[in-house]
C-alpha cells in the first residue's frame, strides 16, 4: 500500500465526496460512511435500509464510479437462491473433461449491494 500524507488523503476524500454529492441527493452520511469503509480496507459492511426507490443502489454505484478502479455489483436475493450463485462453484465440462471455477458475483468486487 502506498503511503500518503494526511492532508493529501483528506483533500482526495473531500473531492470524492463532492463528486458523489453531485449525483446523489440526501445520502451524504451514507456516502461518507462508504468512503470511510473503502479507506479502512479489508471487509467493511454498511447497512442501508429504506423503502424501494430511494436510490440506495444508485448511491453505491455512484460511489464506486467516484473512486477509481473499483467495481460494484448487485445481487437480488430470492428464497430459492443457491449459495453457488453468490460465491461460485467448480464446474466440470463433460465434453473436454476439464474443470474450471465459475466465479459468483461476490468475487473481485469492491461494493456489493445485497437486495432482498
Amino acid at each position: 500500500m502506498t503511503k500518503i500524507a494526511h492532508g493529501e488523503l483528506r483533500r482526495k476524500a473531500l473531492n470524492v465526496l463532492e463528486e458523489y454529492n453531485r449525483f446523489v441527493f440526501g445520502y451524504e452520511d451514507i456516502g461518507a460512511k462508504m468512503l470511510i469503509a473503502s479507506i479502512a480496507g479489508r471487509v467493511c459492511h454498511i447497512l442501508t435500509e429504506g423503502v424501494p426507490g430511494l436510490a440506495k443502489t444508485h448511491s453505491v454505484k455512484t460511489m464506486s464510479r467516484c473512486i477509481s478502479d473499483t467495481t460494484a455489483t448487485r445481487i437480488q436475493f430470492t428464497p430459492d437462491m443457491m449459495p453457488k450463485e453468490i460465491t461460485g462453484s467448480k464446474v466440470r465440462d463433460l465434453d473436454t473433461r476439464q474443470s474450471y471455477i465459475d466465479w459468483g458475483k461476490i468475487v473481485d468486487v469492491n461494493f456489493l449491494v445485497a437486495d432482498e
